[in-house]
């Protein structure tokens, strides 16, 4: 399950997982340094690249892509969690000034490619080496840019790439959903965490207050 907000996290699991089966990480940047992109190229009008139209229309500059994908986070092990502080606007003024003469429209691409990319690498360094991915599902506001998305697909050949809302899930109650598990489990004294998430051990999760 992939989680494309303004940063990228997945949570893997394997065929009758158990909780120490399981792992969960942040991939990288999601949409965050694509919508910065997007409000400099229509002066504002716009807070994202809404249908991934913008990114449709440029070519990745596949030299920066790589550049891009040196940072040292996407070769740090898991479980590890990343924010603003490192893809968020500094990173986008960074795209800016890296590459101050390229198109916005094959810049608004590239950070695109830099989010599918970072995923696919991500499984392909930590994921696959713990078993196959038959499935991707996709939620968040990531799962609504159609370029994005095809990306991905691209990057990901031998998996089946979903987004919630091709599985009947509204994408937009995922959070929501979550918290009432976590609530229904901190009820019943259920642990909810998963250390190879979160490091830490097993722990009931919220409190509850009368």
């Amino acid at each position: 399950m992939q989680n494309i907000g303004g940063i990228g996290n997945v949570t893997y699991l394997p065929p009758r997982a158990t909780p120490e089966d399981v792992i969960a990480f942040d991939t990288g940047p999601g949409n965050m340094v694509i919508d910065a992109l997007a409000e400099v190229a229509t002066g504002g009008k716009l807070k994202y690249d809404k249908d991934g139209a913008l990114a449709a229309k440029g070519h990745v500059d596949t030299e920066l892509l790589e550049v891009w994908m040196d940072d040292p986070y996407f070769r740090k092990l898991p479980p590890k969690t990343t924010g603003r502080e490192l893809f968020g606007t500094q990173f986008a003024r960074r795209v800016m000034t890296e590459a101050h003469e390229v198109a916005i429209e094959d810049l608004i691409a590239t950070v695109t490619a830099l989010t599918a990319e970072s995923i696919a690498r991500a499984y392909r360094d930590f994921v696959l080496p713990r078993g196959p991915i038959d499935q991707v599902i996709i939620g968040g506001g990531g799962s609504q840019n159609p370029t994005l998305m095809k990306m991905i697909a691209d990057r990901l050949p031998a998996c089946q790439v979903l987004s919630h809302e091709d599985l009947s899930i509204n994408g937009k109650a995922k959070e929501a959903i979550a918290l009432a598990i976590i609530a229904n489990d901190a009820i019943a004294g259920l642990n909810t965490n998963i250390p190879g998430a979160t490091g830490g051990r097993p722990t009931v999760l919220g409190k509850i207050s009368v």
